[in-house]
């Protein structure tokens, strides 16, 4: 029984509010590193907030009054009730809308905010005692006693690298994979900018825009087609001829040329055009890539007069 009322007293000062609070400040600070500085320090402070953290403010919560768990169990519990927090987060996050909030950033958040809110009700539960106690049994533990030193180093570390596995597990699972750019395509007018983009033009007047298109991580041979159409017709059958400057469009005329492009490259094409009927017309600029891969594209509203 004294060995219960051992652990029971040693596991709510485990929880004490204070180093509670010291855990979410841990995670603020983790906050900055991630957004400012980056490199080894994320790294370190990474492996306490996934590893710790989350965990730490769930146990606070469910046995922060006290529990018959001996300490070394609660460590357990703390880093199990992080893995599954963090991966029910991890589901919710890569199913739902997250706009350029990553991860790792959304970890940290989770962390801070559960470690505070298990100070403020280890706080308001009275849990705010002098923490000599748990350094001293903390230390007691870390003597191992029984072992020679060389077993002790052999252990530290084992144990070590035990931490350092899960951590960098936890850590690269927060990490999003290189995405590869995506096909792309704009059109801008004559000087560069959507400001000159020739939307009204008078019959068998020469206009001209320029095609800004992007390549994904594969170089390929890309086909670039311009559709012209009357706004509101049925879908006509194409008419198609041939890419020759300046492009010959009205009603249901279509043109195509092939670009090549290396891995992540963009291209500019300047393409002319006139229309000999007077209308409404919608031009359509599509990129298509061989395969399966989506195409892209932008639509010119053009009025001939």
């Amino acid at each position: 029984m004294a060995t219960t009322e051992v652990d029971s007293d040693f596991v709510s000062r485990l929880y004490d509010a204070k180093l509670l609070f010291t855990a979410a400040a841990v995670c603020i600070v983790y906050l900055v590193v991630e957004l400012l500085v980056g490199g080894p320090a994320q790294v370190l402070l990474g492996l306490f907030v996934i590893l710790v953290a989350p965990g730490y403010g769930v146990a606070a919560l469910l046995f922060g009054r006290g529990s018959r768990f001996p300490w070394g169990v609660q460590i357990a519990v703390i880093v199990c009730l992080g893995v599954v927090t963090e991966a029910s987060i991890g589901v919710l996050y890569f199913v739902g809308a997250h706009g350029t909030l990553t991860l790792s950033l959304l970890i940290g958040v989770l962390g801070y905010s559960l470690c505070i809110v298990a100070s403020v009700v280890q706080l308001r539960r009275g849990r705010l005692h002098p923490l000599s106690k748990v350094w001293g049994r903390i230390r007691r533990a870390f003597a191992l006693p029984g072992f020679t030193a060389g077993q002790r180093v052999a252990a530290f570390a084992l144990l070590a690298a035990i931490l350092m596995t899960f951590g960098t597990i936890g850590y690269l699972s927060t990490v999003h994979p290189e995405v590869q750019p995506l096909l792309s395509i704009a059109v801008l007018g004559p000087d560069g900018t959507t400001n000159t983009l020739p939307t009204v033009v008078s019959a068998n007047q020469t206009a001209a825009v320029i095609v800004e298109i992007g390549n994904d991580g594969t170089a390929q041979t890309l086909n670039l087609t311009v559709l012209s159409e009357l706004t509101g017709s049925s879908g006509s059958p194409e008419s198609i001829i041939p890419w020759t400057m300046p492009l010959r469009l009205g009603p249901a005329i279509q043109s195509s040329t092939a670009i090549s492009l290396a891995a992540g490259a963009s291209n500019e094409t300047t393409i002319t055009f006139a229309f000999a009927t007077p209308g409404a017309y919608s031009v359509t600029f599509t990129l298509q890539a061989p395969g399966q891969t989506p195409a892209v594209d932008t639509v010119l509203s053009e009025t001939v007069r």
